[in-house]
């Protein structure tokens, strides 16, 4: 996603430090984010699916081939944040 169109996309200031982090650290998961910005779980959730919402950040579940749900990891639309 260009610079432009990502600004005019996040409208508040933690919908910019999770794409600032996201952008910097590459692809995490919703626990590495909230121990990063200390910001409650369902708060980092709830401003993710804004963000998905307006094309911003892409999801994908990365499996452990262990039992249980596998990781779900959050990165910036289009792959831009390297793995």
């Amino acid at each position: 996603m260009q610079n432009a169109q990502l600004e005019t996309a996040v409208d508040n200031e933690l919908q910019k430090k999770i794409v600032d982090l996201l952008e910097s650290k590459g692809p995490m998961t919703r626990a590495d984010m909230v121990h990063q910005l200390q910001i409650a779980r369902t708060t980092i959730y709830d401003t993710l699916v804004k963000l998905m919402s307006r094309n911003v950040v892409d999801k994908y579940p990365v499996n452990n081939n262990k039992r249980g749900r596998p990781k779900v990891f959050f990165q910036i639309k289009g792959g831009i944040a390297a793995m």
